[in-house]
């Protein structure tokens, strides 16, 4: 949850971190694995992974704890502050994932109003929604990499694959967007003619 609301280009599932990409509309999206390693994962996420490890969680409170206890220039910090201001949880997926989310609408709540990161509802905003991409295929033009997604890509070096994935695409998206010309021609032609 907490990765995607930072970042909609990572995602986070069970142990395993990975870059998901869709660069043009109507072609499919790639993904990279990152890691699979929980200790990495918690490290750049800003979380105490021995602490994890201890396993000693009093109750659902401490593990919230555990989640928040983080420096303010984490990622999870980050992403804790999005949310206390209005940033829409993803939900999609949790019940069919083992997640029941009444735990996630309890941590939620509990993060907006008793957590460190608690903050008066009147300072949420919604500049933290996504932005609209375009329906529009443009080969020349793939989805912007998200800075956090690039930095991710970089720190497992990903990077080559991504590039070899991305020109794949690329290619794919350039027959695509011919074939679409040419519909669109043989279109306006048959308009044309009609008219005649």
């Amino acid at each position: 949850m907490a990765v995607n609301i930072i970042c909609p280009q990572l995602v986070l599932h069970d142990h395993l971190l990975a870059f998901i990409y869709s660069p043009f509309v109507g072609l499919p999206r790639f993904s990279i694995p990152l890691t699979s390693s929980p200790a990495a994962v918690c490290q750049w996420f800003g979380l105490d992974y021995p602490r994890w490890l201890d396993g000693r969680f009093a109750g659902v409170s401490d593990l919230w704890y555990w989640l928040t206890d983080v420096a303010a220039d984490s990622l999870a910090a980050d992403a804790w502050n999005k949310i206390v201001r209005g940033a829409e949880v993803p939900t999609k997926g949790l019940k069919s994932a083992g997640t029941k989310l009444d735990d996630v609408v309890a941590f939620v709540r509990w993060l907006r109003t008793a957590s460190r990161f608690a903050v008066d509802p009147e300072l949420w905003d919604s500049s933290c929604a996504d932005v609209q991409v375009s329906t529009e295929l443009m080969p020349d033009m793939p989805t912007p990499l998200h800075t956090l997604a690039k930095s991710a890509l970089e720190r497992w070096n990903k990077m080559d694959k991504h590039d070899e994935l991305l020109k794949t695409r690329s290619e794919e998206a350039r027959v695509l967007a011919a074939s679409q010309q040419k519909r669109k021609k043989r279109q306006v032609s048959a308009g044309t003619s009609a008219q005649q």
